[in-house]
């Protein structure tokens, strides 16, 4: 957290010994990245009242929009091939299908949703597009967003004593006969709270610490770890614990590295300690908890997709709109959808829709593997995981984050390393 400060503070990031200006000719969208991280974070929600449900959108929703409209008018848009052209092509259909199918069912909520989706992801985009030049800036980008992490965790922390920070939060109650609330902070849900710190673990993890800031990235791991149990959320659990388990042996291709690996297996038996004592101290049986939790889910997830064969050939090709496949809860007002993003999208965009993200997803998750992105690689396998256990690809800073990522994977190609240390070892220009 006091690296994002002094960030913040002094506009400036050190990476290999050579400070990075955060005024310098890119100060603009630099700002506004922070601007619009910390408004999905941490800003309240504002309600639509004119729905049935508890539809709720964020101001960060209208300065993405508002930007991509700038962009897209006063300056060049990027080549309209690989991941930039499907990501625009994407957007179009989006566009298109929320239009279509708004004045087909008369269901304004398909646009307004739809329309958001659009916004966060191209704007996300777009913008981390103009930041990231060379390797300093996803550095920057990657601190930025371990910072936001650390403040998501100790808001988080923080709400066990005093409730969530917003009225509208819900799931918050204490789960398995523990005595203390989850974790939630300025999130609508602790699942919520979970999926970002997921992120953010994920890539301060894999991320290698510069300078004297060991103690600090490993203390920040600490805080994130022990918030992450305290979401009780068993799919932010699971899907950190995988992308982690997986991304080790990849990790440790070198004796240096291997080094690094040995206390970063510390964590991962800090991780497994912790659940272990929990469950030993509450009689929590976990495995039952998770074999019934994958039961539910799966039958929520088959029910959808029958109900997408019984469909005629049209629904199937474009979907019947976003949301339409999640029931409402009558008492809440919520939606009660099939917490799998997947099936989910899949009959609410169609085949078409799901053919588009899918290709998006991938060549994402294939340019990051390809410039040897590893940390980012393994934040968003960590994203696709859970976004298979509930809805986090409908999230705000999810879609937010799918388009920095997409960025990430197609503006530095020319870069071929993945680490501050390989950073630092670059001859200075003469």
């Amino acid at each position: 957290m006091s690296s994002l400060v002094s960030i913040a503070c002094s506009g400036k990031l050190r990476v290999g010994g050579s400070e990075h200006g955060l005024f310098h000719s890119s100060w603009r969208p630099r700002s506004l990245w922070v601007v619009i991280w910390a408004m999905m974070l941490f800003a309240p929600s504002i309600m639509l009242g004119f729905t049935e449900t508890q539809s709720k959108f964020s101001l960060a929703s209208i300065i993405c929009a508002l930007y991509v409209f700038w962009h897209l008018l006063f300056r060049p848009l990027p080549p309209l091939k690989g991941i930039c052209g499907l990501s625009l092509l994407l957007m179009f259909y989006l566009l298109v299908h929320g239009i279509v199918l708004t004045l087909w069912k008369g269901n304004l909520i398909i646009l307004l949703l739809e329309g958001q989706w659009i916004a966060y992801l191209l704007a996300g985009f777009l913008l981390t597009r103009d930041i990231v030049q060379e390797m300093a800036d996803v550095e920057w980008v990657g601190t930025v967003l371990i910072g936001l992490g650390l403040i998501a965790s100790i808001l988080g922390v923080v709400s066990i004593w005093t409730g969530p920070f917003y009225s509208y939060a819900n799931h918050f109650e204490g789960r398995w006969g523990l005595p203390i609330g989850r974790a939630c902070g300025t999130f609508e849900s602790p699942p919520m709270l979970a999926g970002f710190l997921t992120i953010a673990l994920v890539l301060s993890f894999f991320t290698p610490s510069a300078g004297g800031r060991t103690f600090r990235r490993h203390a920040g791991l600490v805080l994130m770890i022990v918030t992450l149990l305290l979401t009780q959320s068993k799919g932010g659990i699971l899907a950190c614990f995988m992308a982690i388990v997986v991304g080790i042996p990849i990790m440790a291709k070198t004796a240096a590295k291997r080094r690094a690996v040995v206390a970063k297996i510390l964590y991962v038996a800090i991780f497994l300690g912790a659940i272990g004592y929990v469950s030993s101290a509450y009689l929590i049986d976990f495995r039952g908890l998770f074999a019934d939790d994958a039961q539910s889910r799966t039958e929520l997830g088959e029910s959808i997709l029958n109900d997408f064969q019984a469909d005629g050939l049209v629904p199937q090709l474009i979907g019947i709109g976003y949301r339409q496949s999640a029931t409402i809860d009558p008492e809440t007002g919520m939606w009660f959808p099939a917490h799998n993003s997947y099936i989910s999208f899949l009959r609410e965009t169609g085949i078409v829709g799901s053919i588009l993200i899918g290709g998006f997803l991938s060549l994402s998750l294939f340019g990051l593997i390809s410039r040897k992105h590893l940390s980012w690689t393994f934040a968003l396998l960590a994203l696709l995981i859970i976004s298979y256990t509930a809805e986090f690809l409908y999230g705000s800073y999810s879609v937010f984050f799918l388009g920095c990522i997409g960025a990430i994977a197609t503006r530095v190609g020319q870069l071929s390393f993945d680490s501050l240390e390989t950073y630092a070892a670059r001859p200075e220009p003469a």
